[in-house]
């Protein structure tokens, strides 16, 4: 509204003043955005005597001007309309009346018992324009009860009227409160209802538009009698109805007047009188169904259930919680908060399975607690000396609430050093120290001294105490002489077995028991850069302990064995990597990993493992637990992996028997060409030229480089080409296991083979000169026109070109075996 008015209202008997038809505004409404007011109040029957009244409502523009005006009531009893709102939703006005006239209350035989003196309410919903809409009444049944509005009390949420007042006990279906007729009092309440939701709850009853305007009055508005329009008017008057915003308004706790339950609950049980609980003690059970009556309630509460205060606010968490299923319902108080003192008032609410309101009362009083505490002053500081004996009896401790045993009790301080020579007696609460290794003295260790109540974790109180050590620091690292613990690896054999060598003795059957939970076990191959990541293994079997507990020898099981060691110049290796995070940055083990101490052999607080590469952890001012793990990351030995020749594998073992077969298969070749061609007498070339394609393939491995493992296979049945006709040697057997170089072993030719193949060359020349010179008689012998003669001259034509000259060629090849050790290292490691 833009100006303020004075309106006075006649009586419309035409009666002079004080007679008026509205005689108080109680409550009024102007919706968002509307220049137009609706106010609502009563008239007094007669204002001198103030007595009966009449309900009166009415809608005023912003020119002053009345639009209508309603009265209910006859004016013989006491209505009054209390409050009015808007419902945005509906668009209706929405009056609050509190009514005792009998054409108000239209259901009112139904009720147990009528008295004018008991009041119902009276919801009446309005059109903007002034048709009357709907009613809704709502009464407790008998005459003993009697429900008021507050003024100006209401508002709609959804389809909820929600208001507040008074009542003198109340009635529903459910519920029955009954005041004190000797000394009665009125409860304020707040109401929250909704037509379309409580049919089975309130006795109540609906009226019709019709039935509204039956039982209202319609006041002209021509009497109006004086409309003054005055902007100042509202600072000139003294007497006013003003809203007034408080920052303390609904901010206090309504504590005891929460009495009554809510009027719909099936069932309402105040549990008990009280539970009393000191706060910070451990949790007190309150057994539902056998401190109370509730139990059964409860059980009902199938559809689940809450735990609040009074207030709306959650009491699990801060009061305690509830276990629906421990003893068939227990409250477990427990809290530690300074807010949660005081009488706390909370209600254990649900439903049940047919949709039933449930509700359990229970009042808390959490008491005040404070932490016992020393009669006197306690000593928290103590310097001693190394070899000192010194006890310390800690004062009597007393609990000022007297509600639970005081106790004390020593503790170590959170990332300081406790002192290990630190007993307590707890029977006479006295401090012993006893400090008589030199390795205390020149360091402060700290402890904390405890007083708390025996029922509660956290009423405690700590004293922070120190114990000062004097003289100087001894550094163990410096002073003591540890045992270094390191290992190698040596070099992997063509059957995939090595050995760890440790550099002092160790248990190597826990070593062995718990491998994988201390090594690592993996390759890295010449692919490595490429894809970083290492390839594991197939297999990998520990086989034998050492006596000495020094030496563990293993086998190793590759997939695809064939292709590791192939390249001369990169290597393929194979690691063997210790678990880094079970050391600390001095070599010893961890205290979370003290289980794999075992291992050692002696003292074990005196033996390091690869103290020097651990060490290199370490930064000064940086706690153990924060330091960087990067040196111990490598803890790994490590070996070449060389050429394999392993037989497990299928595809060697296939080709390693394929090679056997097939060198009495070339050899039967030669054999058979060689005959063919000579009873024939087609000439030996297709023999010879056989013969040294297959020593040309022969030779091809004895140069430095490497091939697949099994194709050194596919390749050794052509060294019968090479006159070593046999597997086995059988001259200078002693040689067998002797190679000119790796290159040699790898194509089985030891030096007893080579010596064997030599001789057959040497016994082969002597052969053809025997041959020849035997040839050279027979030709001296025998006529030369002869057909002996003929053929003898054509025999020893070949020895001097093709016999001499393939026998050389042969020779050559042979003999080259012998010079290609000095072209090839010994060793032809890349390491």
């Amino acid at each position: 509204m833009v100006t303020d008015w004075k309106l006075e209202i006649k009586d419309k008997s035409g009666g002079a003043a004080p007679l008026s038809e509205m005689n108080e505004i109680y409550s009024f409404v102007q919706p968002e955005n509307s220049n137009q007011i609706y106010m609502c109040g009563y008239k007094w029957a007669d204002p001198t005597q103030e007595a009966e009244r009449a309900a009166s409502f009415f809608k005023m523009d912003d020119d002053g001007d009345i639009l209508y005006f309603y009265q209910w009531g006859d004016g013989t009893k006491k209505d009054t309309c209390k409050s009015i709102t808007y419902d945005e939703t509906k668009k209706e006005v929405v009056l609050l009346l509190e009514v005792t006239s009998s054409t108000l209350r239209p259901d009112f035989a139904k009720y147990s018992a009528y008295s004018e003196e008991n009041s119902d309410i009276l919801i009446v919903r309005m059109s903007e324009s002034g048709q009357p809409r709907f009613a809704h009444n709502i009464n407790m049944d008998i005459a003993a009860i009697s429900f008021g509005i507050g003024g100006h009390s209401s508002f709609v949420l959804n389809s909820q009227y929600v208001f507040g007042g008074q009542s003198f006990g109340f009635k529903t279906n459910y519920q029955y409160v009954e005041a004190d007729a000797t000394t009665p009092t009125l409860d304020s309440y707040v109401f929250k209802y909704d037509p379309t939701n409580n049919n089975d709850c309130f006795y109540h009853n609906d009226q019709s538009s019709s039935w509204l305007r039956g039982v209202s009055t319609s006041i002209s508005t021509s009497l109006v009698e004086e409309k003054v329009r005055d902007r100042y008017l509202f600072k000139e008057m003294n007497n006013l109805y003003l809203c007034y915003s408080s920052r303390y308004s609904g901010a206090f706790d309504l504590l005891d007047t929460f009495r009554y339950p809510k009027m719909c609950a099936y069932r309402s049980l105040n549990m008990t009188n009280g539970v009393k609980y000191y706060r910070g003690q451990n949790e007190n059970e309150y057994v539902i169904a056998e401190e109370s009556r509730g139990g059964q309630t409860f059980s009902l509460m199938d559809r689940g259930f809450y735990w609040k205060f009074l207030n709306g606010t959650e009491a699990t968490g801060l009061l305690g919680r509830v276990d629906q299923f421990y003893k068939q319902g227990t409250v477990f108080i427990q809290t530690d908060a300074e807010d949660a003192v005081g009488k706390q008032r909370t209600v254990l609410r649900g439903c049940s399975r047919l949709d039933e309101l449930l509700e359990l009362y229970l009042y808390v009083e959490v008491v005040t607690n404070n932490y016992p505490d020393f009669v006197t002053e306690i000593q928290t500081t103590w310097t001693l000396s190394v070899g000192d004996v010194y006890e310390y009896k800690l004062p009597k401790i007393k609990d000022k609430e007297e509600n639970d045993v005081p106790e004390v009790y020593v503790s170590e301080m959170a990332k300081q050093q406790y002192p290990p020579f630190l007993f307590f007696n707890n029977i006479t609460n006295t401090i012993i120290f006893r400090p008589e290794s030199i390795w205390y003295q020149g360091r402060n260790y700290y402890f904390i001294i405890t007083v708390k109540e025996k029922n509660s974790d956290t009423v405690l109180y700590p004293y922070y105490c120190t114990v000062k050590m004097q003289g100087s620091i001894i550094d163990p690292m410096e002073y003591l002489n540890f045992t270094d613990i390191t290992w190698e690896m040596s070099t992997i054999d063509r059957e995939s077995k090595s050995s760890l060598v440790f550099s002092h003795p160790v248990d190597l059957q826990f070593v062995k028991d718990n491998w994988d939970s201390m090594f690592h076990v993996y390759i890295k191959n010449v692919t490595f850069k490429d894809h970083q990541t290492p390839m594991l293994l197939e297999d990998f079997n520990i086989t034998h302990l050492s006596d000495d507990n020094m030496t563990m020898n293993f086998t190793a099981k590759f997939f695809e064995p064939y292709m590791l060691g192939l390249l001369v110049k990169k290597s393929d290796r194979l690691y063997i990597h210790f678990r880094y995070d079970l050391l600390d940055s001095y070599g010893f083990f961890k205290e979370e990993h003290a289980y794999y101490r075992q291992m050692l052999f002696g003292n074990t607080s005196e033996i390091r493992v690869w103290p020097e590469k651990c060490k290199k952890d370490q930064e000064d001012d940086v706690p153990e637990e924060e330091l960087d793990t990067k040196y111990r990351e490598q803890l790994y030995v490590y070996q070449r992996i060389e050429l394999q020749f392993d037989f497990r594998n299928d595809q060697m073992f296939y080709w390693r028997q394929l090679s056997i077969k097939m060198y009495w298969y070339l050899c039967g070749i030669v054999a058979f060409q060689f005959l063919f061609l000579f009873v024939r007498n087609l000439g030996l070339l297709p023999m010879w030229t056989l013969i040294e394609y297959m020593q040309l393939c022969a030779f091809i491995p004895l140069y430095n480089f490497k091939m697949i493992p099994y194709l050194y296979d596919a390749f050794k049945p052509f060294l019968v080409s090479h006159l070593i006709l046999t597997n086995d040697a059988y001259v200078l057997k002693e040689f067998e296991n002797d190679y000119f170089n790796i290159n040699y072993d790898y194509y089985w030719l030891n030096i007893a083979k080579l010596a064997q193949a030599l001789a057959l060359i040497c016994c082969g020349f002597a052969v053809i000169l025997l041959i020849h010179l035997v040839l050279g008689l027979i030709y001296m012998l025998t006529s030369t026109r002869s057909a002996l003669g003929r053929s003898v001259r054509s025999t020893l034509q070949q020895f001097h070109f093709n016999i001499y000259i393939r026998y050389y060629m042969l020779c050559y090849f042979d003999l080259t075996f012998f010079s290609v050790m000095k072209i090839v290292e010994g060793n032809n490691s890349t390491q």
